[in-house]
């Protein structure tokens, strides 16, 4: 099985280490933050797509625990339901630990902030994301998108 979650991070990675050698303001280093953002999130997407496939193979094998046969059998039915990738991992943590993310703290804030900027460079139509631009430390204008995604 080829697994793509790990190239997806990597070139988010990639994207990401570029922006960060240029100009902020650049058209170029703009480029590559959209595409690191985009990477990043499908990286986190194929991932938990990829762990049905995974959990079929691991669990042939007699010797591997019960949990990862119903992690598989879990998740691939949310897949196959087209449940959004938070409730993927919710699952996926239940299975694991008993219990899904707390929403209001960290790792699950900055995975809905991803998951969210996506899909707003992905699914807002245009004129319905605004450009604005909030003062940093230093004085000058950082540029801030607001709009809601549409799905």
């Amino acid at each position: 099985m080829f697994a793509n979650a790990g190239f997806l991070f990597r070139c988010a990675t990639e994207f990401q280490r570029s922006a960060s050698s240029l100009s902020p303001t650049s058209e170029q280093a703009q480029r590559e933050c959209l595409a690191s953002i985009v990477f990043a999130a499908m990286s986190a997407e194929a991932f938990i797509n990829e762990i049905p496939q995974l959990a079929a193979e691991a669990a042939g094998d007699s010797t591997e625990p019960g949990w990862v046969k119903a992690m598989g059998e879990i998740v691939g039915a949310a897949e196959e339901s087209h449940a959004p990738i938070e409730s993927k991992y919710h699952l996926a943590s239940l299975v694991l630990t008993g219990h899904v993310f707390d929403k209001g703290v960290q790792p699950f804030q900055d995975f809905k902030i991803l998951v969210d900027l996506r899909n707003l460079v992905v699914h807002t139509k245009p004129g319905e994301a605004i450009r604005q631009k909030e003062p940093t430390e230093h004085g000058r204008g950082a540029p801030k998108w607001r709009g809601k995604p549409t799905e």
